[in-house]
């Protein structure tokens, strides 16, 4: 099967680790003043797997927020980002991002809503917690750019695969278990090889291809570990390259991401992936990210849309007739355009770890990345190998 994500209004992904991982919070005033507090809470950990495009859309996302006249208070676990300069937030914290921690600040600061979509899964995971654990209705926060039962939707495995169910939409040969005797059973149906994939995980932690049922026992345990729901759903297998699709199907695949955005309820970032067999041509859809992250950045770069500012107006109550655009006056009006392709390769540096495993699967394991531009494939994956070898250098 051939492996196509589709980035809409904004696109996504990341390791999770509670103490050092990246959390976008923003907090709005919604009251009769015109202006009020944005509570945003965001970083840059230096985890492989969580790389500085959350601290990108994390300063668009304060940039957009500063326009509109509201108060920055900035909460991050990581000093080393731009988002840390004074310039960027009216208050800064260097925390770990914990709800015990997050609950001090919020009673302090007390803001006004919440937006938890613009950096990366940690984000989600935390916007859940805080709620239940009742902080967001004792503070009165109101959480904004996604509805909360729009995260179980996008997130959690089995919601999400009912969810495409109702809207028709195919999903792969597949089974959600919560141990890993259910995982044998349901690979025993599939057959191997498959995917282990965790919910609410982030940068494919605790995920990866399985052959062989001593490789599905050693990551689903692993897997079921690392989810937040102790839960994994195990996929028949594809694979992804990249422009093999006509225009006919390009719009086949808008037509059903838009009908799950919609289904899902997601104001701004939203990545969305599927899969397409073309000698069937039978069109499933993998998993959706309800928020943006890396995607987002290389999304923004390629075709020059800053995704994560206008998801941070969006989510502040903006329409996109009420933002400007240079081409045709409105964004309302925007299409994606340029006759270029663009390919981002990933940069590994194995040698730099010992002991560690470099047979790459779901998970994520580069150090770096480069973006290349060019009017035809041969000319990007030449521009590629030039970057590969000077950031070896």
């Amino acid at each position: 099967m051939n492996g196509i994500s589709m980035n809409m209004k904004c696109a996504c992904g990341a390791h999770h680790v509670a103490e050092t991982a990246a959390i976008a919070i923003s907090i709005f005033d919604f009251n009769a003043e015109p202006f009020g507090s944005a509570f945003f809470i965001q970083c840059h950990p230096e985890v492989i797997g969580q790389a500085c495009e959350f601290d990108y859309s994390g300063t668009q996302a304060c940039k957009a927020l500063r326009e509109q006249g509201y108060k920055i208070v900035l909460v991050n676990s990581n000093p080393a980002t731009i988002m840390t300069d004074p310039v960027m937030a009216d208050a800064t914290y260097i925390e770990p991002l914990n709800v015990a921690r997050l609950t001090q600040i919020i009673e302090k600061e007390r803001p006004d809503a919440l937006l938890p979509n613009l950096g990366g899964q940690t984000g989600l995971n935390l916007a859940c917690a805080l709620n239940k654990a009742g902080v967001l209705d004792k503070y009165g926060v109101k959480v904004i750019g996604v509805n909360l039962d729009a995260i179980e939707r996008g997130e959690d495995r089995e919601v999400f695969k009912e969810t495409m169910q109702k809207l028709g939409i195919d999903t792969p040969r597949s089974g959600i278990c919560h141990s890993v005797e259910e995982a044998e059973k349901i690979v025993a149906e599939i057959g191997y090889p498959v995917v282990v994939r965790p919910a609410y995980t982030m940068g494919g932690a605790g995920g990866g291809f399985c052959y062989n049922v001593e490789e599905l026992r050693t990551i689903c345990s692993n897997g079921l570990e690392l989810s937040m729901t102790h839960q994994c759903l195990i996929d028949s297998f594809c694979a992804a390259p990249f422009l093999t699709i006509d225009k006919k199907l390009e719009e086949e695949l808008k037509e059903k991401a838009f009908k799950i955005v919609e289904s899902i309820g997601v104001i701004g970032g939203t990545n969305v992936q599927f899969a397409h067999d073309p000698k069937t041509g039978r069109v499933v859809i993998i998993e959706i990210n309800p928020r943006t992250s890396r995607s987002s950045a290389l999304a923004s770069k390629a075709t020059g849309f800053p995704i994560a500012l206008i998801s941070a107006k969006l989510a502040a109550g903006l329409t996109l007739d009420q933002i400007p655009y240079w081409r045709d006056g409105s964004l309302e009006k925007y299409t994606p355009s340029g006759d270029y392709v663009v390919l981002k390769f990933a940069r590994w540096a194995f040698e730099k770890f010992r002991g560690v495993d470099d047979c790459l699967g779901t998970q994520m394991k580069a150090v770096g990345e480069v973006m290349a531009i060019g009017k035809t494939s041969a000319l990007r994956r030449t521009s590629t190998r030039r970057a590969r070898k000077s950031s070896s250098k």
